[in-house]
């Protein structure tokens, strides 16, 4: 679907990004998924078909309300792939209006609002439906391997939110875990009537520093694609935990050469914010432009602002279920 959704665009540039994208989108980070009952696997495909939805949307004219409406159908196929999907959506209404502004195409605004209303609805009754053990897990792995991953002060802490010091042994432990007390029905009563997630996100406001800490955490996380389990079968002969080094040249050259810190993040979006407002020029300038050179450089702003969204769709992603999927999810 991407290749026939961005048959428009311009020979080298096209070439170009459709090579890059199939180094990096078939490597072995996200092929091994398709081995396992993950549901990462959907989330792949699906982002796929949103990709292909915004190419067709920035490269045709006559169909873009159809385009834009595919957007949203497989925006929605992605969000409702994982419940860790669903911090995305503001993302993905944004730019379905940065798709429907790039032509000024107000006049279809209605398509706009009637699909981004479905959009959220559908990713409300899935969040809703979300079981209790999901939310159990949540919660644990909010406070004992994220408030009290790094944290200085493990038992003061505890006692901020409330809880026992004597929980403190916990630390770092997570829900995932044969011997977590997540699976201790009284444990779980008693942890659920003193905590819950707003009280969690108010210890954070309380304390920025901590925040700051917990998403430099978050940050080294999303530079390793990798979750930190094995993908070989026990009849293979690898030990527990052996991961395949084979066609792994993105990942391995993401981990080795991405600055891990919160600060290169930040920088990254200013970037791509700074792109889009390029591409706005490009359209100013090209009443002015014609020819090779307005088709190549509005080609060229097109794949760049494509592949910017694509990769901080990809880092958000990462940073939120990769950094769950290394603990067990």
């Amino acid at each position: 679907m991407v290749l026939t959704a961005s048959r428009t665009f311009w020979g080298p540039i096209r070439t170009i990004s459709i090579i890059l994208g199939t180094l990096v989108f078939t490597d072995i980070a996200y092929i091994a998924y398709f081995n396992s009952f993950y549901c990462e696997s959907a989330t792949f495909l699906f982002f796929l078909l949103v990709v292909g939805c915004v190419y067709g949307a920035i490269g045709s004219a006559r169909h873009s309300t159809a385009w834009i409406a595919a957007y949203f159908l497989a925006v929605t196929g992605f969000l409702l792939a994982k419940y860790q999907n669903l911090i995305l959506l503001p993302v993905f209404l944004a730019f379905g209006w940065l798709l429907l502004m790039r032509r000024a195409d107000v006049k279809r605004f209605h398509v706009y609002l009637v699909f981004a209303l479905l959009t959220c609805y559908a990713s409300y009754r899935f969040c809703i439906s979300a079981p209790s053990l999901v939310d159990d897990a949540v919660l644990f792995n909010s406070v004992f391997d994220g408030i009290l991953a790094d944290s200085p002060t493990p038992r003061e802490d505890l006692a901020a939110l409330g809880l026992d010091p004597e929980l403190a042994r916990y630390a770092r432990s997570t829900a995932f875990q044969s011997n977590s007390p997540r699976f201790d029905g009284e444990f779980m009563r008693t942890f659920r009537e003193k905590v819950n997630i707003g009280e969690v996100c108010l210890f954070y406001v309380h304390r920025p520093m901590r925040l700051m800490r917990a998403l430099n955490r978050t940050v080294r996380l999303t530079v390793q694609p990798r979750p930190v389990m094995g993908n070989y079968e026990k009849i293979s002969g690898f030990p527990p935990g052996a991961r395949s080094r084979d066609w792994a040249m993105w990942s391995s050259v993401r981990a080795a050469v991405l600055p891990k810190s919160l600060v290169f993040v930040v920088a990254a979006f200013i970037v791509r914010a700074a792109e889009s407002g390029m591409v706005r020029n490009d359209r100013a300038h090209g009443a002015a432009a014609t020819g090779a050179d307005h088709r190549f450089r509005r080609d060229y702003r097109c794949h760049q602002a494509r592949f910017s969204v694509q990769s901080s769709i990809r880092l958000c992603a990462s940073g939120h279920s990769h950094g769950i999927a290394d603990r067990g999810d």
